[in-house]
């Protein structure tokens, strides 16, 4: 059979040949030449067969029955093992017919045989549902008491199950769980861990109580107590290492009584698995997290800091990754400690792993400070200049919109990146940035307590905007919206009216996503018409051809400049110099029209 699927030169052929044999087996089964306690050679060659045929698609539901038959077996051990391993293929929790293995369980659970207990409770493990928990209930916590090690496994592994069905068994079992917690077979102690790792991610303040327990284990487990069988690389037990230190952060988290009885062996953990392999490098992390998610111990973390070292110089890029998670956390609850990795941290961003390079972007993000920023800054900026991933870009713009928004060093540090990042990141900047840049400019840096100041911050961004049109073609929509109302309001700071107006003729023919971008250029138009006083031929023949466009506001902006430049005296009583801050006074009752009103 298994040579004939191989040779299947298509998948039509694979299932022609499964359906074929499906219906021979069938067909054994109807006619009872599969017998439970016939030759078990032959009935195991057919529940290789009723596998392959699962496994490809086809199922067998004529052929659960015998094997079914196959768990109640008692003289032939190797025929219910299979009987039972097919069972855990074939059904589910679900299945209807897995309640018929309920008697099999509960009596095999009574046996002496250590082999059939364990035979079951592996069977449990895969098929148990609510309604058979009573039935199995105590049976499964007598074998948490078996004098053999395998079954007390096997027995932790099913109350595992049943607790994730229903939680409620707890009050059942807790004293059971508590004692295989501190079992002298290290194996059992891993299982019991494993479900107290579940029960304590739900609802860690209901087990305060196994701080002190887990604490003698983790002692023990240091101090190579245990069976030098569980040694992996000469560090002893270290996946119990591990779920020790994972269940101690849960416990410790927010609670500085139980987390000042882990310090001391937290620190002794730590200071033990600096052997320089893998199993190390994974207690030295996972000690990191704890300390970072427990109460915080200065000495702890400061001691987690210098480990961390050793995860950013690696050349395994899983290390790095490793150190640059662990340094994030200890970002979080004290900065200062992450100064001396800033160089480590910066090099990351030049490697060639992509996960690499984000994880350090987001680190150096949550790192960033006054002190910092503007080498954060170049870094984050040069990265968004370099990548043409649409999702990291759009990542890169938030995080230097809101580092320059946090921590600009002065105004024109802020208006020089926010100038890089839209040049660079083109329309992935939001809308509210730009206002936002706009009203700094209008309003000033001061506030209008130093008009000097401010004044030069406005010549700077004039120029600033200049040099960028000369260097760049391509402007995003919301960079020339910028650009249209900065010339148009203030150009004529540094004398360069007619240039601003040049510019801005050349940017309304050009190509723009959205329409509404030309209607912020004729407004700058506008201003620099009422400026300068002239109404250029230029000027002239974009508002003649932009009058009928199909955008009604750029249509009445373009008539509205045609109507005004035939009094170009009057256009500066409608548009004065420098009044984008000037409060305007709503005349809600509209009094200038009382006595038009009084005449007629």
């Amino acid at each position: 059979m298994i040579k004939s699927i191989g040779e299947a030169k298509s998948k039509q052929e694979e299932a022609y040949f499964i359906e074929k044999q499906s219906k021979l087996l069938k067909e054994q089964v109807k006619t009872n030449q599969i017998k439970p306690d016939g030759d078990s050679r032959i009935l195991r060659e057919l529940l290789v067969r009723f596998i392959y045929c699962e496994m490809l698609g086809q199922p067998v539901p004529f052929g659960y029955m015998t094997l079914l038959n196959l768990t109640q077996m008692k003289a032939r051990l190797i025929d219910k093992r299979i009987g039972y391993i097919c069972a855990s293929l074939f059904l589910h929790p679900k299945h209807p017919m897995t309640m018929m293995c309920v008697n099999s369980f509960t009596r095999d659970l009574k046996s002496t045989n250590h082999v059939e207990v364990d035979m079951a409770l592996t069977a449990m493990s895969f098929l148990l549902n609510e309604e058979a928990i009573p039935a199995v209930l105590g049976d499964v916590a007598r074998a948490l008491c078996h004098a053999q090690a395998q079954v007390r496994k096997k027995g932790v592994a099913v109350v595992g199950r049943i607790l994730d069905i229903d939680e409620n068994y707890l009050r059942d079992v807790k004293d059971y769980l508590l004692k295989c917690l501190c079992d002298v077979d290290p194996s059992v102690m891993a299982v019991t861990l494993n479900t107290y790792f579940k029960l304590v991610s739900k609802n860690p303040s209901a087990y305060k109580d196994i701080v002190s327990s887990l604490v003698s284990i983790l002692k023990q487990v240091i101090e190579h107590a245990l069976s030098r069988d569980f040694d992996y690389h000469r560090i002893p037990a270290p996946w119990i290492q591990i779920k020790c230190l994972q269940i101690l952060g849960l416990l410790g988290s927010g609670d500085k009584a139980s987390s000042e009885h882990m310090y001391e062996i937290i620190g002794e953990t730590l200071r033990r698995a600096d052997n320089g392999i893998n199993p190390g490098h994974a207690i030295v992390y996972q000690c990191i997290q704890t300390i970072t998610t427990i109460h915080p111990n200065p000495t702890l973390l400061s001691v987690a800091a210098e480990n961390i070292a050793r995860f950013l110089v690696s050349r395994d890029h899983n290390l790095k990754y490793l150190g640059l998670k662990a340094l994030r956390e200890i970002t979080k609850i004290n900065p200062a400690l992450t100064v001396q990795h800033h160089k480590e941290v910066i090099d990351c961003l030049t490697n060639q792993d992509e996960a690499i390079q984000r994880k350090t972007l987001d680190l150096l993000f949550t790192m960033t400070n006054p002190q910092n920023v503007v080498a954060v800054a170049d870094k984050l900026v040069e990265k968004l200049r370099e990548t043409t991933d649409k999702y990291l870009r759009a990542d890169l713009v938030q995080k230097l919109t809101q580092i320059a928004q946090d921590y600009a060093p002065d105004n024109e540090w802020f208006i020089k990146t926010m100038n890089k990042v839209f040049v660079y990141g083109g329309g992935l900047v939001e809308p509210k940035v730009a206002y936002n840049l706009i009203v700094l400019i209008a309003e000033g840096g001061t506030g209008g307590s130093d008009e000097d100041a401010d004044m030069e911050l406005r010549i700077y961004a004039v120029k600033s905007y200049f040099e960028i049109l000369e260097k760049h073609v391509v402007l995003s929509d919301i960079l020339t919206q910028v650009i249209a109302w900065l010339l148009g309001e203030y150009s004529y700071l540094i004398g360069r009216e007619n240039d601003a107006i040049g510019v801005m003729c050349d940017l309304m023919d050009r190509q723009h996503d959205d329409e509404y971008v030309r209607v912020w250029i004729i407004n700058a138009l506008i201003k620099l018409v009422s400026q300068t006083q002239t109404y250029p031929t230029q000027v002239s023949l974009l508002v003649e051809k932009y009058r009928t466009s199909i955008n009604v506001e750029l249509q009445q902006r373009c008539m509205e400049l045609h109507a005004l430049s035939k009094d170009l005296p009057a256009m500066s009583n409608f548009f004065p110099i420098d009044a984008s801050c000037w409060d305007i006074n709503v005349d809600e009752n509209l009094s200038f029209l009382d006595n038009w009103i009084e005449r007629q």
